[in-house]
């Protein structure tokens, strides 16, 4: 029998836009002259993982999360009071947040409004057929071939007969978007009985290769007029094939309209020496893998040895020349923070054609936040919604993170907590099998995975990038709860055999699983032994007293207000979720910021204002 687990990831969702605003929108709580609401709460809430999610009562996990959302907010202060927000480096980070906002906007208005009465009249046209049907075919990948056989066909051979001869001995059923839309109609044209003339499948979704088909239609079924068991669910899913189709269509003619009448120019030189670039460090890269089929990624260390090779005249030279601005070099190498390129090869050409193709693809998106930002849709309300929440989230990181560095440890402290202790007290060990990807769609597919109850060994073989454990099926040894950040801290809190993820960490996204625990234990050992075990530790306590010591002064020095009957009656759901949220022309990122739990703060600022928990 196998044994249940308790778990805490996030299931997968897909979150299309900004959620509608609620009439009476009920203040959860007040930090400085910012205020969280209950909108803001109960999304952030229901987009983010939760530890122990089962094994606590709703209302102890609400403030846990409100605390940690609070903590946010405290330093999203600091930062904007102590002008940290002018850095050049914040700076264009948060211009692209802005920027990809304002981009979904516009695709709302020029797409995804226009093509609201087309998707309508989509809907019906599929509720009315048959949304199921089942065929048996006959398939050739020689064009000649099919029409011989259709000819045969047109003179009385029997379909069947034929059918058999052929030893096709599958019935193929398809439904409403599985097939491109020409094809559908076709096939949806084609009474039971009937059979089709000879068509081109490019598409291999069921198990066919690309070639000539003839179908013959034997049944079809309208699951939604029937009232069918699960008609709900086809409903839905006809509806998002219905606006992903006409969407698709306005798409495609608004982008062939838009970029007509554009003049763009990137230099071709420098695009060439980018490459060689790149094309270099991924070849000295492709050392330490394990097949050649394995990805080769450009991280942040990349792009600054990069950067470096390029030399301050060359960074400052034009890239891209648009209409009536241009673009830098460096600033086309900060855009490579935001966007994965990745490849299994190496080769000059390979690469080059890569980034032609990023090239490509940030001008594109330059032009359409341009048009944006033409029509003030900066200024809608959604935009600065969306924006103000992710800009509060960096903030948050970026003033954490600037604490943290700032933590500094000498030989005397290391020698002062050995004396201390007459020793070395060995903190507690956690033993964990991870996921590491640095990719939403792997995500996706892992989170479905596991709630699918596939092994979480199988998928970390699969999708890991992790590559010191990525054969091991994911297994880290025991390690340190002080140690891998934010996983080692989540991972001492949590109980043998939970799941907990997706969670932000500089790599990308990690999924874990607990599945084995050592307590805090004391060594009697040498100084010079343990002298770098003892560092490592008193960094990570250093690092999380000054946090916590920082977060109270701050939370002293805005104050903080809870409105405790808000927060009571606010209904949240005891399933965590995952969600993507799809931004017009391709963008896509977690429906809100991923937020770790961040309490332990709380109980030394209750106390240093007198209140009891």
């Amino acid at each position: 029998m196998k044994k249940k687990i308790s778990v805490l990831f996030a299931f997968f969702l897909v979150f299309p836009g900004v959620v509608k605003t609620q009439t009476d929108d009920k203040i959860i709580a007040k930090i400085g002259n910012i205020s969280i609401s209950e909108k803001e709460f109960k999304m952030r809430y229901e987009f983010t993982p939760h530890l122990g999610l089962q094994r606590k009562r709703t209302q102890e996990t609400k403030r846990s999360f409100l605390y940690s959302l609070i903590a946010e907010k405290l330093f999203a202060l600091d930062a904007l009071n102590s002008g940290l927000d002018t850095n050049d480096i914040v700076q264009y980070t948060l211009k692209e947040y802005e920027k990809m906002f304002v981009r979904d906007a516009l695709y709302k208005i020029v797409i995804k409004d226009k093509a609201k009465s087309k998707a309508d009249s989509l809907l019906t046209k599929y509720i009315d057929e048959a949304s199921e049907f089942w065929m048996i075919f006959i398939a050739s990948k020689d064009e000649n071939e099919i029409n011989r056989i259709y000819d045969l066909l047109g003179k009385g051979v029997p379909f069947d007969s034929l059918y058999v001869e052929l030893n096709n001995n599958d019935t193929l059923k398809l439904k409403i978007g599985d097939l491109d839309e020409d094809i559908e109609t076709e096939l949806l044209g084609t009474n039971e009985n009937n059979y089709t003339k000879p068509m081109f499948i490019k598409t291999n979704s069921h198990g066919t290769e690309p070639a000539w088909f003839i179908f013959k239609m034997v049944k079809k079924n309208n699951p939604i007029l029937a009232r069918l068991t699960g008609w709900e669910t086809e409903y839905k899913r006809l509806e998002k094939i219905a606006e992903s189709r006409a969407e698709n269509k306005i798409y495609r003619k608004f982008m062939t309209d838009f970029f007509r009448t554009e003049k763009i120019k990137a230099d071709g030189e420098l695009l060439k020496s980018l490459a060689k670039k790149i094309s270099s460090v991924f070849k000295e890269k492709s050392k330490n893998r394990k097949s050649e089929d394995e990805k080769i990624f450009l991280d942040i260390y990349d792009l600054i040895s990069i950067q470096n090779g390029f030399g301050k005249d060359s960074l400052n030279m034009t890239y891209i020349y648009l209409d009536d601005n241009t673009i830098t070099l460096k600033d086309f190498l900060r855009h490579f923070r935001f966007i994965n390129f990745s490849s299994t090869k190496y080769d000059f050409q390979t690469i080059a054609s890569l980034v032609n193709s990023k090239t490509k693809k940030f001008i594109e998106e330059e032009l359409l936040v341009k048009e944006g930002y033409k029509r003030g849709l900066q200024n809608l309300p959604e935009v600065k919604e969306s924006y103000n929440t992710w800009r509060d989230n960096y903030l948050f990181q970026v003033d954490k993170a600037s604490i943290s560095d700032s933590v500094k440890i000498s030989d005397e402290d290391i020698l002062n907590e050995y004396n201390k202790s007459k020793g070395y007290m060995k903190p507690a060990e956690v033993k964990i099998i991870e996921i590491l990807t640095d990719s939403l769609e792997v995500v996706e597919k892992v989170l479905n995975g596991l709630r699918n109850n596939i092994d979480i060994h199988e998928l970390a073989r699969k999708y890991s990038q992790h590559k010191l454990t990525k054969e091991n099926g994911g297994e880290l040894g025991f390690f340190p709860v002080t140690s891998y950040g934010e996983i080692g801290k989540i991972a001492g809190t949590m109980k043998i055999g939970e799941v907990y993820g997706p969670l932000k960490v500089p790599e990308g996204y990690s999924i874990f699983k607990l599945i084995g625990k050592k307590e805090e234990s004391k060594i009697q050992t040498s100084f010079d032994d343990q002298k770098e075990e003892i560092k490592n530790e008193l960094t990570y306590k250093k690092m999380n007293d000054s946090i916590i010591n920082y977060t109270v002064k701050l939370a002293n020095k805005y104050g903080i207000k809870i409105y405790e009957d808000a927060l009571s009656s606010v209904n949240v759901t005891a399933i965590n979720s995952f969600v993507f949220r799809y931004l017009g022309f391709g963008d896509r990122i977690t429906a809100v910021p991923l937020l770790p739990p961040n309490t332990d703060w709380v109980k030394q600022w209750q106390e240093s204002i007198k209140i009891v928990p």
